[in-house]
């Protein structure tokens, strides 16, 4: 079973608890997991207790706890690494963090799925060989990050520049995201 803290950008840690499924719950017990409340259909997941969004592989686990949000697959064709690297990159923390009152707390902030709402997602048109070009990179540069565990400062920025195009970010705004995030 994961937990939250098991999740980075882009990693997913070892797994340390395990849920059982044979477990019966005494007379008058009111809450216990079933095999039908699983979310295997997720691939990533995001952690909640967090001031931005974290999104990693769900890898390892069948289950997890209530310290992770499901994240599936979008229904508009785009595939979700596109959107795992839109919620990883400095833009997004960037923009989370300045319409979301909640990330500055300083006890367990929460990231919450009204709040992920909010975030202004770039849709893709598939047919637009412009927007098309520019989700594949994304993708392949996310696969990139996936592969190296997060672990890879050059690809990261790489993305992040890539992201920074998608938008239409001017030097001077790409400055105040990134010394945002120092």
């Amino acid at each position: 079973m994961l937990e939250g803290k098991q999740i980075t950008r882009y990693g997913c840690g070892e797994t340390s608890r395990v849920l059982r499924l044979d477990y019966q719950p005494e007379p008058g017990e009111y809450f216990r997991i079933s095999a039908k409340q699983r979310y295997g259909d997720t691939p990533f997941v995001i952690r909640q207790t967090a001031a931005y969004p974290i999104v990693g592989p769900r890898r390892g686990a069948t289950y997890f706890r209530n310290s992770l949000l499901a994240l599936y697959p979008p229904t508009d064709g785009s595939d979700i690494r596109y959107l795992v690297g839109l919620l990883n990159s400095r833009l997004m923390r960037h923009v989370y963090r300045r319409l979301v009152t909640e990330s500055r707390q300083k006890a367990f902030p929460q990231v919450k799925v009204r709040s992920l709402r909010m975030l202004p997602i770039r849709k893709i048109d598939m047919r637009n060989a412009r927007d098309k070009a520019m989700h594949d990179r994304i993708v392949w540069l996310v696969q990139a990050m996936l592969d190296a565990g997060g672990q890879d400062a050059t690809i990261d920025a790489e993305l992040d520049a890539a992201i920074f195009e998608l938008y239409g970010l001017k030097a001077d705004e790409i400055d105040r995201v990134v010394s945002d995030d120092l």
